[in-house]
């Protein structure tokens, strides 16, 4: 958010060392969202994706991140799949689902 990648790397770097080390898989899936974010940043839409791939399957966010990366991979059709994913993601307790679904619609009209 500061603008700062080698901050922001040097940091999800570490995190990702700890979480690893701590084998815990939500910290894990959590590193892998914030590299995926990190790459995203830099339009490295290839780490990206790999990145994506590894984060939590269960958080809609991770779709519309996959979908904001096949964007700028110019893979339409992928990334329209991946905001319907978030926009229609059906989780009983999952508070992203809210802040995410209305940011993936207004993704698939702009998209169109």
């Amino acid at each position: 958010m500061k603008n700062n990648i080698k901050g922001a790397k040097e940091k999800a770097n570490e995190f990702s060392e700890k979480a690893k080390a701590a084998n815990n898989t939500f910290q894990i899936w959590l590193s892998h969202e914030l590299l995926g974010s990190i790459a995203l940043q830099e339009k490295d839409y290839n780490k990206a994706e790999s990145e994506f791939k590894m984060a939590n399957q269960q958080n809609p966010y991770t779709f519309y991140r996959l979908g904001l990366t096949y964007q700028g991979l110019n893979q339409k059709e992928k990334a329209d799949e991946h905001f319907k994913k978030a926009a229609n993601f059906n989780s009983l307790t999952n508070l992203n689902q809210s802040f995410v679904r209305v940011k993936t619609r207004n993704m698939m009209t702009t998209s169109m």
